[in-house]
């Protein structure tokens, strides 16, 4: 038979575990009420919350798979970056050009004599052909 310290540790226990949800029930409210002031949507943010400590977890149980895939995606970005590095600098050198000139010039549609000309002529407020 249990003695009468064994019966109230248990219901001490128990009434533990109950405030403890409670608390928790309560804090995730207000944390859900305090988004919803700053205008985000709670639900939304809580499911983005969950998903985040599953992947956690996961990096925790197999931390050695983690590094592998991400030694991985490290080297797999830097090759695509210097297979594609001529197209990545042309784009930026074009998107730069047009950037900082703005309306003021229009690239040609061919990359000849004349496409070369019209831009120089555009550059010295000319019309192009």
């Amino acid at each position: 038979m249990e003695s009468e310290r064994q019966i109230a540790l248990k219901v001490a226990e128990g009434a533990l575990l109950k405030l403890g949800q409670w608390l928790k029930e309560a804090g995730k409210k207000f944390f859900k009420w305090a988004l919803s002031l700053l205008g985000i949507d709670a639900e939304g943010f809580m499911a983005t919350l969950q998903k985040a400590g599953e992947a956690i977890g996961l990096i925790f149980k197999d931390p050695g798979k983690f590094f592998s895939n991400l030694v991985a995606a490290v080297k797999g970005s830097i090759d695509d970056f210097k297979a594609n590095f001529k197209e990545y600098l042309t784009g930026s050198l074009f998107d730069w050009l047009t950037g900082a000139l703005g309306a003021v010039v229009t690239l040609p549609q061919k990359w000849d004599l004349k496409g070369t000309v019209s831009i120089v002529l555009q550059l010295y407020s000319f019309t192009p052909f």
